[in-house]
Formats: structure tokens, sequence, C-alpha cells
């Protein structure tokens, strides 16, 4: 994928329509964490830190286990630690926001993830989320057909060892002290359908509404 990113206009360089969406509906709800402090877990080549920056003015840390920045991506203008995440965090001050994007699904023990997010907020701070949904209508579908589930894996590809459905997921948040704010899907026809404006904005539309057939699953939760 990164070299196919590569090759790609920087406008393009959100292929699932991941940040997209998010940006959009934290602004529509008034979430979006604009001229604070964050925290960005897995941060990857900086593409989210790229649009923190320069949507929302954030000032920002980026903490993953491996450097995989890019140099036009704005480099000089975010923190970045090498941190495995799965492991010990180094102590810091509490940020307003922190983001973990396809994150959880790749943490063995999802409790001490979600408690250290909780210890590493502000009150009322944000934790921003997103993992992919077992339960997707997709998944639904090919179980019956007794295909094999999308974005499972029974070699360790990608590393996906932790799966949620959004009921389970909103109940762990809320068991590790946590709010639901938001919650929606990311998008319910495939992207390609995106290129047309009218199927873009019911995906959207059906995506909102219900999050619990998407292939993945955006949240937005605080400290209670």
């Amino acid at each position: 994928m990164n070299q196919k990113l590569r090759s790609l206009p920087i406008h393009l360089h959100d292929p699932w329509y991941r940040f997209s969406h998010l940006f959009d509906e934290c602004e529509k709800a008034g979430l979006a964490p604009k001229n604070q402090n964050v925290l960005d877990l897995g941060c990857a080549q900086g593409f989210l830190e790229k649009l923190l920056i320069e949507r929302w003015n954030c000032t920002v840390e980026g903490w993953d286990y491996q450097d995989y920045r890019w140099k036009d991506q704005l480099l000089d203008q975010w923190n970045f630690h090498l941190h495995d995440v799965a492991k010990e965090w180094p102590r810091r001050e509490a940020f307003d926001a922190i983001f973990a994007l396809e994150v959880i699904e790749h943490m063995i023990d999802t409790d001490l993830f979600l408690e250290r997010c909780h210890s590493f907020l502000k009150p009322k701070g944000k934790l921003i989320l997103s993992t992919p949904n077992i339960a997707c209508l997709q998944n639904r579908a090919r179980l019956a057909l007794g295909k094999y589930q999308y974005l499972m894996e029974y070699r360790n590809a990608i590393h996906h060892v932790r799966m949620y459905t959004v009921p389970t997921l909103l109940n762990h948040l809320e068991e590790k002290g946590f709010k639901t704010l938001l919650c929606c899907g990311v998008n319910l026809l495939p992207i390609r359908a995106h290129k047309i404006a009218i199927l873009k904005n019911i995906s959207v539309s059906l995506a909102n509404r219900w999050p619990s057939l998407c292939s993945q699953v955006l949240v937005i939760a605080e400290p209670r």
C-alpha cells in the first residue's frame, strides 16, 4: 500500500475515506479538538498529522513502533517518537485528544490499552478511534455463504488479533470509564462508489445511521 500511495496525488492519500469522514463528523458534532494538544497512536506516514495541523491547527505528537514517515508530511511541525504502544507508555502530560485509528485491533491486551488512553487524557479529553467491524454487512453475507470473513486473518499478515462488533466496542469503552459521544460507520457503499456524488451522500448517510453494518466504525468518547 505504501508504494501505491506514493504514486498518488497528496489529496488521494486517504484511500479508506477514514480521515475525511472523521473530520467532517467531528466538526458537525462540535467535537473537533481545534487548537489543542493531541496524541496520535500508530501515526505511520503522518497523513493524519498533516490534516490535524492544516485543518485544526493542533499541536501534534505521534507514536509508532517504526519510522514510516515521508519527507512531505510536515515533519518539522509535529513531534515523532518511536514507541510500541502495546508495551510501556512513556509518561507525558495529559493530552486534549488521543487518536487511535485502526490500532486497537492490533492490541493483545485491549483492557490495558484503553486504561492507558483514559489515564493520558485530560478531563473531558477525547478518545477518537476507528476499528474494523467484524459484523459488517459484507461479513454477514460471507459467513452465510461459508466464506472467510473480511479483515480477519488466519496468518499474521497485518496482525489483527482483536476484532469488535459495534455493541461490544461501546460496552468495552463504558467498562473502562468512557462515555461515547459519537458512533458512526466510515462508509457503507464501496469507496469506488464515492466517485459519484449522490452515491457518496447515500453511503455517508447510511453509515451514520447504521454503523453496525459498515466495515469500519468511528467512535469518539470521553472519560466519565
